[in-house]
């Protein structure tokens, strides 16, 4: 399982970890908004309120997330990319089956 560390690569989503994850977002027709070294957002495209973020820090992953009907979001950590990646594929697909 991948820890989370800084990576050397300029874009986050070219780390095999957020491969599949940026696949996924773009095949739905989300947005990629940031794309640095260590922050990657993707954007609704119907949306201004609906972001997905995810900050690599030295010992862990930041997540927010966007929350259904609302312009709130949800923040978390997680240890390793596999969970942070898991858990916003998750939302992903929670947003779109509500909409």
């Amino acid at each position: 399982m991948m820890k989370a560390n800084h990576t050397t690569q300029q874009q986050l989503s070219a780390n095999p970890a957020f491969k599949d994850l940026k696949e996924k977002f773009l095949e739905e027709g989300w947005l990629i908004k940031t794309d640095i070294q260590n922050r990657l957002e993707f954007k609704s495209p119907t949306s201004d309120y609906d972001i997905f973020e995810f900050i690599i820090e030295p010992t862990e992953i930041h997540v927010t997330v966007p929350l259904k009907n609302s312009k709130y979001q949800y923040f978390t950590k997680f240890a390793d990319y596999f969970s942070a990646c898991e858990f916003a594929e998750m939302h992903l697909l929670e947003l779109k089956t509500h909409e």
